[in-house]
């Protein structure tokens, strides 16, 4: 007997098929490549035998990994375990995350089977490599989140994308609790594919009698579906978390009038507007897409349950599209009720001018208290001094002005990313004690992700400093 189960990781970015294609080929000889199609023409690559070897279920299973790639960020991996007689346990929905005893690829492992799979990509996209080439990059400039984005792309093969003006990185997971065998179907099963090879269904478990007749195709093009709306809801999730920080923090500064800090903020703003509309491009497209797919020789119950599932993330995913949108625009009223900078900048040319003109004016009787005969030297000398130096000390102690506000709008800004990173090194230290707490991890498995996020840490925790270095410069 056979049985497929499936696991799927969802990365928030495009993947560079042709390079990791090049990378299998140099570091695993042993995995083979093939084209794979699935429904709507969504094209990728299928990764044959990343893992072979047994699993202890009860008794010894033999044991095979492959995994498919697609361009947009979703790898199934497809894991089929064969025995002539299979323990019920393998059917059952919390399988993947179970711990068990692992022989694969000449090496034993205690570990749970979707962290198995997970691990050859972990090293194939090189992350661990992520980290030493982002912490030489000085995060204090917005414009430097473009050289963090082509690290990534060029050691990780992954085109992430952008959360407000930051790098947005991040995986999903779904564990796939349901089974397909390959085998007769039992008694009050349900028709759920009425193909050349049809396929039946009772509970968690799919039945069909070949691995060709078609179904597995469209069983997989189900969770590609799934998976990759999956990323675009967490996505958009993220998006209306960081809105909604931001306009707290926008609230608590309405009374500033300092207006540098409105010209930055704007300026920001403009650019979640424009990551968000190349985000929502991406997303629109797809949706388009899977619209206009037709699944053929789906069984009715089913076909309608896939149209509802399908219906009811679409219509989740628009509402958010739509929450967004009037949260980016609300976020802007503030800035445009604060937008009399620019009429004003104009007025204090104009006022810098009048100004000018009034030094010219002051000037006349001076210059005539200069020239005029019968004046003391002492009261010549205070008038010309008077005369060279009071446009120089208006510029003067106008620039300081400026200079001061402008110091307290990075102040603040400096601060709050300052804020923001020490959140985000306080998460990643929780996660360490959760991961070191979790009984069904190896300890291999265990200490190599703590590892990596300890890494993760040092490397904001050299940002945090850079950005402290930048705030007593301000201070």
């Amino acid at each position: 007997m056979k049985v497929f189960r499936h696991f799927t990781a969802g990365i928030s970015g495009n993947l560079d098929i042709t390079g990791i294609r090049s990378r299998v080929i140099e570091k695993y000889p042993e995995v083979g490549i093939e084209e794979i199609r699935l429904p709507g023409d969504v094209e990728g690559i299928r990764l044959s035998g990343i893992s072979r070897g047994s699993i202890i279920v009860d008794s010894e299973l033999n044991l095979s990994v492959d995994a498919c790639v697609f361009p947009s960020g979703i790898i199934i991996f497809e894991l089929s375990l064969v025995s002539e007689s299979m323990p019920e346990r393998v059917t059952a929905r919390e399988f993947l995350k179970e711990k068990y005893h692992i022989t694969a690829n000449g090496r034993d492992s205690e570990n749970a089977l979707y962290m198995h799979c997970w691990l050859f990509f972990f090293e194939l996209l090189q992350f661990s490599e992520i980290l030493p080439r982002i912490a030489d990059v000085n995060v204090v400039e917005d414009s430097n989140q473009m050289e963090i984005h082509d690290s990534i792309r060029d050691v990780s093969l992954i085109d992430v994308g952008f959360l407000g003006n930051q790098i947005y990185f991040e995986t999903i997971a779904d564990f796939g609790e349901d089974a397909v065998i390959i085998a007769t179907a039992p008694e009050e099963s349900e028709l759920v594919y009425d193909g050349e090879e049809p396929a039946w269904c009772k509970l968690n478990v799919w039945y069909t009698e070949s691995e060709s007749g078609g179904f597995l195709n469209i069983y997989r093009f189900l969770i590609y579906r799934k998976n990759l709306l999956g990323v675009y809801q967490k996505n958009m999730t993220k998006w209306l978390e960081l809105i909604g920080e931001e306009s707290g923090k926008i609230r608590d500064r309405l009374e500033e009038t300092n207006k540098v800090y409105w010209s930055k903020l704007k300026n920001h703003l403009e650019i979640w507007d424009l990551n968000f509309l190349a985000f929502l491009t991406k997303v629109s497209g797809q949706l388009s897409i899977f619209h206009s797919i037709l699944l053929p020789h789906l069984g009715d119950s089913f076909r309608l349950k896939c149209g509802r599932d399908y219906s009811d993330m679409r219509e989740m995913l628009l509402s958010s599209r739509d929450d967004i949108k009037y949260g980016l625009s609300n976020l802007k009223t503030p800035c445009e009720a604060h937008d009399e900078y620019l009429l004003q900048r104009e007025t204090e040319k104009g006022n810098e001018r009048i100004m000018l003109l009034s030094f010219l004016a002051m000037s006349i009787p001076l210059l005539g208290a200069i020239l005029a005969p019968g004046i003391s030297i002492g009261t010549k000398l205070i008038s010309a001094t008077l005369l060279l130096t009071a446009p120089f000390l208006y510029q003067h102690f106008r620039k300081v002005h400026l200079k001061r506000e402008n110091s307290r709008a990075q102040l603040g800004y400096l601060i709050n990313r300052r804020d923001a990173m020490e959140m985000e090194i306080k998460k990643a230290g929780d996660s360490i004690r959760t991961l070191r707490e979790n009984p069904k991890l190896d300890e291999s498995t265990k200490e190599k992700t703590v590892e990596f996020i300890e890494k993760s840490i040092a490397t904001s925790r050299t940002h945090l400093q850079q950005i402290e270095n930048e705030i007593e410069k301000f201070s």
